[in-house]
């Protein structure tokens, strides 16, 4: 809030933006940087990428800040990852805390912990330039757990 002489108050509003869903009891919860639950939907914001294997208290509402020590690994990944794929359903599964697991499209990626996030992306972007459409199904995942060293796993019998 800021005065302007003479006799004017200027007001700055600025919403809370979304970086993540969530499925809870059927409905789909959309969280914020800072861990606060800011809407609740039928359907799932697929511009957003979906966490799932996170532990979620027993009920869920909106205005509600969920505990940071079950986000402050997956809300990082969320963030880099939100903008990143577009047209590509993106989900972060974090059921093994500090062991991330990225799905694009159902394309399992081994992420690892939350550091280095623009180092293992860049890394996994430059392998997913390499696959072409009708190869991705023979992949069985990606790992950029260690980004100078990426690796992609074929499925056994479709090594290319």
């Amino acid at each position: 809030m800021k005065t302007r002489p003479p006799h004017k108050i200027l007001i700055e509003v600025s919403e809370r933006s979304g970086i993540a869903s969530f499925l809870f009891e059927g409905e789909y919860y959309t969280v914020d940087g800072e861990g606060y639950v800011i809407a609740r939907s039928a359907q799932a914001n697929v511009e957003l990428p979906l966490l799932t294997g996170i532990p979620l208290p027993e009920s869920v509402s909106v205005g509600q800040a969920l505990p940071m020590e079950t986000l402050k690994g997956p809300l990082p990944v969320a963030e880099a990852v939100k903008d990143r794929y577009p047209g590509m359903q993106v989900e972060i599964d974090a059921a093994e805390a500090g062991n991330y697991r990225l799905f694009l499209d159902r394309l399992e990626v081994q992420l690892g912990g939350a550091w280095n996030l623009i180092g293992k992306l860049n890394a996994l972007d430059s392998l997913l330039l390499t696959i072409s459409e009708e190869n991705k199904e023979k992949v069985e995942y990606i790992n950029v757990t260690a980004p100078s060293k990426p690796a992609l796993k074929w499925k056994t019998g479709d090594e290319s």
